[in-house]
């Protein structure tokens, strides 16, 4: 291309761009060879990244291998996402799941050994947290993640005999903290939530009416639980010492109608921050778990109208702290979990049963249910995709 420049200018400017050229490649050459450098330094320390990629591989192939406890009953991956809830409808004939992945699905528990039947059911654009079913098996209540809010569905039945849901109503929470129990009291007539930094319990009618709601005053709370006959709940908190409300109820009136919450005992003897609670079936024993590294049952059945204290029926020392505590309905076995494993004691003594060693591959256990007949339980852990059956303990198996 002639650019009409004199003979005389390009041929400067060929030279300056060759004497660039030039220049630019003695740079170059004569830089420090700092990558090098670098990598002969960890050479000469025993090459240090060398470790990390075995632990990751280590712990991938660890996540990988599947436990071979004789209690795993059924594995249930179905999921396309992470295991968020677990529940058992009341009745024993469905065990009910949610996940990230934005849905909800029914599992037929005549068939779990068999097959992973199931009904889905799609959440819409957010996903469930929690999940619980009344006693009388008519009513579905979620904990929603995103919105944060309650859903309540009822429960029918459909015309090939499988559950229908119906929505009824969903309302926010209101907690500006981390909901760390969502609970509907086995009376169908209230349901429970607290939050954790903020310490706040709030009592909610299955019409989203807020009841009550108040602070613990204990920093944070860690978990909630109603009893069985709906007339108490407890709250773990980050002290050591624990107290028992009762739900009072307004006189004279037909039909069950809320008045108030109230004081009813105090347990003092962890020195620490207490994780788990459990009321037993019957209502009138209380377990508890904390951070000193002990579980203790209690019996709550006293005359705490008149200051009676709760006594403490035992003490068990564990390795580690428990974290979660769940009584079979039939009361013979409390479940609990730690770092990953799952225990079984019997609940008369506090005697160790049986131990399922990393339940879950090593994962964090987030809940565990008991089946009604107590047969079988299921569990859910952190960023997994899988829920896990077992059957109950029994002396051809522990």
């Amino acid at each position: 291309m002639d650019l009409g420049l004199p003979p005389s200018f390009a041929l400067v400017l060929g030279g300056i761009l060759c004497g660039g050229v030039v220049a630019l490649f003695f740079w170059w050459s004569r830089r420090p060879p700092a990558k090098h450098k670098h990598k002969h330094k960890q050479q000469k320390q025993g090459n240090t990244a060398a470790p990390k990629k075995t632990k990751k591989v280590a712990l991938k192939k660890q996540r990988e291998q599947l436990t071979t406890d004789p209690l795993l009953y059924q594995q249930l991956k179905v999921h396309s996402d992470h295991v968020g809830s677990v529940c058992w409808h009341p009745n024993g004939e469905y065990l009910i799941t949610t996940s990230k992945d934005r849905a909800l699905r029914i599992f037929p528990t005549a068939t779990l050994a068999q097959s992973a039947s199931f009904q889905y059911i799609n959440l819409g654009f957010d996903y469930a947290e929690r999940c619980a079913v009344s006693a009388d098996g008519a009513l579905l209540v979620l904990l929603l993640g995103e919105a944060q809010t309650l859903r309540i569905y009822t429960i029918t039945r459909g015309k090939q005999g499988q559950l229908a849901l119906a929505q009824k109503l969903e309302f926010a929470s209101q907690h500006k903290a981390e909901i760390r129990s969502m609970e509907i009291a086995p009376n169908g007539k209230f349901i429970l939530t607290c939050s954790h930094e903020d310490a706040i319990v709030k009592l909610w009618s299955l019409q989203g009416r807020l009841l009550e709601q108040f602070d613990t005053k204990k920093l944070r709370n860690n978990m909630a639980a109603i009893s069985p006959n709906s007339k108490f709940f407890t709250v773990g908190c980050f002290t050591g010492d624990l107290r028992i409300w009762e739900v009072l109820t307004q006189k004279g009136t037909p039909t069950w109608e809320f008045e108030k919450t109230t004081k009813a005992m105090d347990l003092a003897g962890h020195t620490s921050s207490v994780y788990a609670l459990a009321f037993s079936p019957d209502s009138r024993r209380l377990a508890t778990a904390s951070k000193d590294g002990t579980w203790k049952m209690w019996d709550i059945n006293v005359r705490y109208t008149v200051g009676e204290d709760p006594k403490c029926l035992f003490s068990i020392p564990t390795k580690h702290p428990l974290e979660l505590l769940v009584f079979a309905p039939d009361s013979t076995l409390l479940a609990a979990t730690s770092k990953g494993n799952l225990y079984f004691y019997e609940t008369t003594r506090g005697k160790l049963v049986h131990t399922v060693e990393s339940a879950h591959a090593g994962r964090h256990i987030l809940s565990i249910v008991w089946a009604p007949n107590s047969s079988l339980l299921a569990t859910i852990a952190m960023q997994d995709k899988a829920v896990h059956i077992w059957q109950k303990p029994t002396e051809e198996t522990s």
